[in-house]
Formats: structure tokens, C-alpha cells, sequence
């Protein structure tokens, strides 16, 4: 998806982000250092791989609408900010309906996950990415939320729900979220 730069030995290095076998992402860096610039990047490259049929997102967006653009792609399922609460409530509503629809999926196809369910012919789930975009504002207005977040990013990856967290550091995302990424 991009050159990975590895200045400690003066190499870059083509990088592709494979969700499935990799998981959720955290991508830390200080305020203007590219970190939604990054997300963008990620899901402009599979949204460009992929029609909406095979890939949806949800994108809860609390760092000032940095990531509007994204919500005008068909791939797009929910784009929200950090300005209504019942609407981030909303999405990790829908996010954990989608995780319980596709247990049940599962188990009636006889699979342990999402990646053993394409490898039987699968074909009518698409790979979701969620994106939470400054997760130190998100914790802030959402704690009440936080232990279900916990939740489905602890099962979101074996049913093909892929997040991508940002935050300025790694102690800007809770502890409890990064142990799942």
C-alpha cells in the first residue's frame, strides 16, 4: 500500500497492509505528523481494490472532521463526529450487530472466522475497516462507551471487522484497546 521508511538503516521498503493476517492498526504521531493522512491512504488504496460490495467502513471522526472526504465514498456505510453522542453510540451499536450476525453466520457454515469463511467459498461478507480518528478526544467524551469498544475490538478481527485507532502516542490509546491490536 506504500514505502515504509526505516531511517535507522537508510532503506525504504515497499509495505502492504494485509488486515486479515495483520489485524487492527494503532498509528501514532504528534498533531500534524500524518496520521489521518495515513488512514486516508489505507482506505482510498481498498476502496480502489475493492467495490463496496466486498468493503465497507464506519469512521468516527474526532479530530475535526479531518476525515469528511471519506464519507462522500460508497464505501462508506457511517461517517460521525465527536459532536453527537447518540450517533458514535449509533455506530458501535451497528458494529456489534454486525459481529453477532456474522457469529451466527459462522457457525451455520460451519467456520471458525471470518478468513476460514472466504476460504469456503464465502463471498457476500465484505471486510469492514473502523476507524476512530484521535482516540484521546474520543475517550474523553465517550467513557461510557469504552468498555464496549473493548469488546468488539477484541472480537471485531476473527469476523473480519478491522480498526484503525489513532492517537499522538501509545499512552493516548487505552491500555485495555491496545492489548487487542
Amino acid at each position: 500500500c506504500g514505502v515504509m521508511d526505516l531511517p535507522h538503516i537508510q532503506k525504504q521498503v515497499n509495505y502492504k497492509l494485509d488486515s486479515i493476517k495483520e489485524g487492527h492498526l494503532a498509528i501514532y504521531g504528534s498533531s500534524g505528523t500524518g496520521k489521518s493522512t495515513l488512514v486516508q491512504t489505507i482506505f482510498y488504496v481498498i476502496a480502489q481494490k475493492n467495490s463496496p460490495l466486498k468493503f465497507n467502513s464506519f469512521i468516527i471522526d474526532f479530530n475535526g472532521g479531518s476525515l469528511i472526504g471519506l464519507s462522500k465514498m460508497p464505501h462508506c456505510a457511517r461517517y460521525v463526529t465527536g459532536e453527537s453522542e447518540n450517533k458514535v453510540n449509533e455506530v458501535l451499536s451497528t458494529i456489534g450487530q454486525i459481529i453477532t450476525d456474522r457469529r451466527a453466520k459462522f457457525v451455520e457454515a460451519n467456520c471458525a472466522n471470518y478468513e476460514s469463511y472466504l476460504e469456503t467459498g464465502g463471498q457476500d461478507m465484505p471486510i469492514i475497516l473502523a476507524v476512530i480518528d484521535n482516540y484521546a478526544s474520543f475517550r474523553e467524551k465517550m467513557y461510557k462507551c469504552e468498555d464496549l469498544l473493548v469488546q468488539h475490538i477484541a472480537a471485531a478481527r476473527a469476523c473480519g471487522i478491522y480498526f484503525i485507532i489513532t492517537g499522538s502516542s501509545k499512552g493516548a490509546i487505552y491500555y485495555k484497546v491496545t492489548d487487542h491490536i
